[in-house]
């Protein structure tokens, strides 16, 4: 996309009644914004991208985009987030490094390693306390062979493993 036309004439923040005023970044896979002020409660803001935007090539957009986001509304009773799978580990299979996503519902003790598949810890990840939210840490797995492993994380007092390959 050609930065020069990712202003405030091409992508335009709005409520029901005005334009928002903020900074407009270009992305490695698009652009954000940063309003000027807090966005209120319970609003429905759209978006628009004209068809000023271009391309690279400098060809636009075909017609201009829209879409629309409501923010939350404090006010309401939320039913707690139910966590499905709170351990993710991307990628997989690996050759220098992985990902770990873990989802904390309380603060708690992280403790994480990797482990052959014979059960011997090959590598200590993580062991700290965390706060209540998602996070997210590298592993380097440069220094391990080829094959199968095993990621253990204990979250408090429940212990989650997941299967790694490494592969280079």
């Amino acid at each position: 996309m050609d930065s020069l036309t990712f202003n405030h004439v091409n992508i335009i923040v709005s409520d029901r009644e005005k334009t928002l005023s903020g900074k407009i970044t270009r992305t490695l896979t698009g652009f954000s914004f940063q309003p000027d002020s807090l966005l209120e409660n319970a609003m429905t803001y759209t978006v628009t991208i004209t068809s000023g935007v271009k391309n690279g090539p400098g060809i636009s957009l075909g017609q201009d985009y829209v879409w629309s986001f409501k923010t939350f509304d404090p006010t309401l009773d939320v039913a707690p987030l139910t966590i499905q799978n709170p351990v993710e580990v991307f990628y997989n299979p690996s050759s220098d490094e992985i990902t770990v996503t873990c989802v904390l519902d309380n603060p708690s003790l992280v403790n994480a390693g990797i482990y052959s598949i014979v059960g011997l810890k090959q590598l200590d990840v993580e062991n700290s306390m965390k706060e209540e939210r998602v996070h997210q840490f590298t592993i380097h797995t440069e220094n391990l062979l080829n094959g199968l492993y095993v990621l253990k994380i204990d979250l408090g007092d429940k212990c989650y493993t997941k299967k790694l390959v490494i592969k280079r």
